[in-house]
């Protein structure tokens, strides 16, 4: 985040390692560009997607991606690891990073900052491709694999 301009991360969620980021924070000098929000509750996590300009989730391991596929129905556009599953799941409607390449991160949060076309671009890519995964298309998904067996 030092060398992204422009820019704050606000990271949701809770756990044992929250005291451990939060020490990191501070001894980065990070206090006023990322901040802890601690866990959301289900019915507010729309409402904290939509005050974001973009969902950055540098997982490095993921069966599925629930919150992605949830930032992605609010038309976010993504930045992930380069993961099976985001490879799956976000294929180019987003940005894939190199899970481990800091450099990279920090040119793929920049560029959305400063290409507003690609930014609306991975937006709209990333809303329609959502779709795939709506809670109808997977239920008629499991019925027809049920039903052919």
């Amino acid at each position: 985040m030092r060398d992204v301009e422009n820019a704050e991360l606000h990271i949701a969620g809770d756990g044992e390692l929250r005291e451990h980021f939060n020490q990191l924070i501070i001894k980065e000098n990070l206090s006023d560009k990322v901040f802890l929000i601690g866990e959301i509750k289900p019915n507010e996590v729309p409402r904290f997607l939509l005050s974001g300009d973009c969902f950055v989730f540098p997982s490095k391991y993921e069966a599925f991606g629930f919150s992605v596929v949830e930032a992605m129905s609010a038309g976010l556009p993504i930045i992930c690891s380069d993961i099976p599953a985001m490879q799956e799941i976000v294929s180019d409607s987003g940005i894939r990073v190199e899970t481990f390449n800091i450099d990279a991160w920090a040119t793929s949060m920049q560029l959305l900052i400063s290409d507003t076309k690609l930014k609306k671009e991975l937006c709209n890519r990333s809303s329609e491709r959502s779709k795939l995964y709506s809670l109808d298309t997977m239920s008629n998904g499991y019925i027809e694999a049920i039903e052919n067996v």
